[in-house]
């Protein structure tokens, strides 16, 4: 297990082949990468990176705490979960987030200042998520739009069975569903 609670290099790499890594406080001057063969948890203080971050995990990533970086790449095998009311900020970036499984993401200041791509081998939920320019999403399961999602210009899903949303805001909506939509 890989555990950094004040790391301030210009770039930061973190490796754990066959373990988890515990980003608590993690601050890097350029760019962050970050592979655990197991878990990947931002932990509860802020993790910051001037430049990319790229988060991959075997298994899940747990983003628990406020994210700083310029864009996020997370991957994991399986999940992608946040807790509620954290926050992400990208100045003018990018987030990519690919989960071989669910994507769970809830936070009243989850807010991305250009595209936030999502994509999931099952299920991706969506709760109080603000984008500055595109949300685009594809899943092999369900799409959930819950609470408060919105972005300044396209919201693009394409859902393998179901999709729904609830109190979604964008200029242009673009939605296909497997199932029932």
């Amino acid at each position: 297990r890989c555990v950094n609670s004040s790391l301030n290099q210009p770039d930061t790499t973190l490796t754990a082949k066959q373990g988890s890594i515990g980003l608590n406080g993690t601050t890097s001057v350029q760019k962050l990468t970050a592979n655990a063969g197991q878990d990947i948890s931002t932990g509860t203080s802020d993790v910051t990176s001037n430049g990319i971050a790229n988060l991959t995990a075997g298994r899940d990533v747990k983003l628990d705490a406020v994210t700083k970086a310029s864009s996020l790449s997370v991957k994991a095998g399986h999940d992608i979960t946040s807790t509620p009311g954290i926050r992400a900020d990208m100045d003018n970036g990018l987030m990519n987030l690919t989960a071989g499984n669910d994507i769970k993401l809830s936070g009243v200041g989850m807010t991305w200042a250009h595209n936030l791509t999502a994509g999931a081998g099952n299920n991706i939920t969506l709760e109080k998520v603000m984008v500055g320019n595109n949300l685009i999403s594809a899943a092999k399961g369900d799409i959930s739009l819950g609470k408060t999602v919105a972005a300044n210009n396209n919201i693009v899903l394409d859902a393998g069975k179901n999709l729904t949303t609830v109190n979604t805001a964008s200029k242009n909506f673009i939605a296909r569903a497997g199932a029932d939509l």
